[in-house]
């Protein structure tokens, strides 16, 4: 009996020590409260990522409807509006929990429908290749907003934040529907340091953000890099909050699936500031 209880003594001191404490895990860290603070649930996005998440997922749709699955696989993506609509009930009902589980059931079944629809146009022949211009959305300014979502860096630095690797991540799933695609991206720094130092600072984030996209299977013609440094602030100021907003990487889709090329990684940067600064496509 005194065996048992020094036994079931070290158990209980072991389960105690072994509890995570606060800000390293555990499900304590996703009990939140809905917006209006009164009422408590499990959940670990707020509504405003819930939504973008379901918007996102909605392009790629959009994109294989563009592509003819309604013509190929009509059930199949019958089935993907009817996880679409029932996500949006669940948001318009603030059913956080719900929704966040159906959202990540949703993702994957949205690329198991394209890889198999992938495999159906290869063999089969059905469908067409994408357009961006015969889509019912502005597939070319959704690309490009969330490239330049949440793309702040740290001081000094040229790493990317995991908000800024999933904007590109899901920038990527869009992308690599469309072929003959050309994208600029601009490097920015704060104004301190030396101009000549946040110049190869800029250009260092601008390959961040590049190799970050070849991971997704883009290639790298698509795309060309160039640093601003510290020349071009977004904010102009010297508090913290402006300081940050210059440290980014701006990105430009300059094409999307026509013939256009604009992919040439030597051309200078006088050339892409006369580009943007006239509006030509």
């Amino acid at each position: 009996m005194k065996y048992a209880l020094v036994v079931l003594f070290a158990m209980m001191s072991s389960g105690c020590a072994m509890w995570p404490k606060q800000g390293q895990g555990g499900w304590g860290e996703n009990f939140l409260r809905h917006h209006d603070g009164n009422e408590s649930t499990w959940y670990t996005q707020n509504y405003d990522n819930l939504k973008r998440d379901l918007e996102h997922l909605r392009l790629r749709l959009e994109i294989m409807r563009a592509r003819g699955i309604e013509q190929c696989m009509p059930a199949r993506l019958k089935l993907a509006k009817l996880m679409a609509t029932r996500i949006t009930r669940q948001l318009t009902a603030n059913m956080y929990a719900q929704s966040e589980h159906d959202l990540g059931v949703f993702y994957h079944q949205i690329n198991l429908l394209q890889v198999h629809f992938d495999d159906v146009q290869k063999h089969t022949g059905c469908g067409d290749s994408v357009s961006a211009a015969a889509m019912d959305v502005d597939i070319r300014s959704s690309i490009q907003n969330l490239l330049n979502s949440d793309n702040q860096f740290a001081f000094a630095d040229d790493n990317l934040t995991p908000k800024y690797q999933q904007r590109i991540k899901q920038a990527a799933e869009l992308l690599l529907s469309f072929d003959n695609t050309s994208i600029l991206l601009i490097g920015h720094t704060d104004q301190v340091g030396e101009p000549q130092t946040n110049q190869d600072l800029g250009l260092a984030r601008a390959t961040k953000v590049k190799n970050a996209l070849l991971e997704h299977g883009l290639n790298a013609t698509n795309f060309t890099i160039v640093s601003q440094g510290e020349s071009q602030p977004y904010s102009k100021g010297d508090s913290l909050a402006q300081r940050l907003s210059n440290r980014r990487v701006e990105a430009v889709v300059l094409s999307l699936g026509d013939s256009h090329d604009f992919s040439n990684p030597v051309v200078p940067l006088s050339h892409w500031t006369t580009h943007l600064q006239s509006g030509q496509e």
